[in-house]
Parts: C-alpha cells; structure tokens; sequence
C-alpha cells in the first residue's frame, strides 16, 4: 500500500499522521513515521503524559500490523485511552513491490533496523518536546520481528548513560527469544 504523508481520520476524534524521514542518501534509506492520538482540533493533539512506539514483524508496516481492522484495533484503542501511538514503518517495508534489483540491500539488516528505530524514538520524543508534552521516555512495543529489532535496540541502548537512554519500558508481542 502506497501511503500518502499527511493526516487521515480513524475513528471519532483519533487521527493518524504520517510522514517519511531519510536515514541515508540512498533512494531507499527512508523510514516512516506514524502517529496515533486525539485530537482537541484538526492539527491539535490532545496532550497526554504517555507515549508508545510500535514496530511492526515482518511482512506488514505499521497500519497493516497495527491499523486493522478499521476503527477497532490496537492503536486506536490507546489512542482513545489517552496513550500518544507512535510507530515506524521499516525501510525494507517501504520498498515498492515492482522493485527487482535487491541489491541496494546488500548491507541491510538488523543492525539498521535497530538504528533507524532510535531515529523513529529520537524524532518522536522531539516532536512531544516540542509541542509541550515533555520529552520522557517511551514505552516501546514490539511485535513478532519488531521484538527482535526491539530487543537489538535496548541491546545498544543499554550502553548509553540514562539521560540518553529513549526507552521506558519494552513489551515484546509474538515473539521468543533464546
């Protein structure tokens, strides 16, 4: 699904935005940013003191994996519970299905993943910074090979002094580790 940047209606007064951020200089170093949440007026999020970033498994981006089915899924729920959704649509998700020469991929992996999760989690505590909602850390869900990358990210995180540490707390879904 080619998804347009900008803001869509989901259910009531929760809206999704969306938008596309470079991580590279290559044609297909982009990642996606989605946000879930009320808001008070159009452009106008509710503020609210919590906050989640969701990565998706495999297969699926963010609104296949978390948008579905419509009006009655996982991050409308939050949202409509006052949690501020935010998710990421992996590079390798953004790739268009008419591509037949992979091997710009050649150096991808989980370690970019990983990476471009911190970019996801760093613009998200910006935008919440900057829009009065603090700059805390986020809960960080992931699911299926979300978890993995998740579990990669806390790996390199938990290197890092805590004031620079973006993660509160981590829930895996759908996924074992051993």
């Amino acid at each position: 699904e080619e998804i347009q940047p900008g803001r869509r209606q989901l259910a009531g007064n929760i809206i999704e935005y969306n938008f596309r951020i470079p991580v590279g200089t290559g044609q297909y170093d982009l990642i996606g940013i989605h946000r879930v949440v009320k808001e008070r007026a159009p452009w106008r999020p509710v503020r609210t003191s919590r906050a989640l970033m969701m990565a998706h498994g495999d297969i699926w981006g963010f609104r296949a994996a978390f948008l579905t089915p419509p009006n009655r899924n996982l991050a409308v729920f939050l949202a409509s519970n006052g949690i501020d959704v935010w998710g990421i649509d992996f590079g390798w998700s953004l790739v268009p299905a008419s591509t037949t020469d992979f091997s710009f991929m050649k150096n991808w992996g989980i370690e970019r993943d990983a990476r471009d999760l911190g970019v996801a989690l760093a613009i998200a505590r910006g935008i919440r910074f900057a829009t009065n909602e603090g700059a805390g850390k986020m809960f960080l869900l992931g699911w299926s090979r979300g978890g993995q990358i998740g579990y990669a990210y806390l790996d390199r995180e938990s290197q890092l002094p805590s004031r620079l540490q973006q993660v509160r707390g981590f829930i895996p879904v759908d996924i074992y580790l051993k």
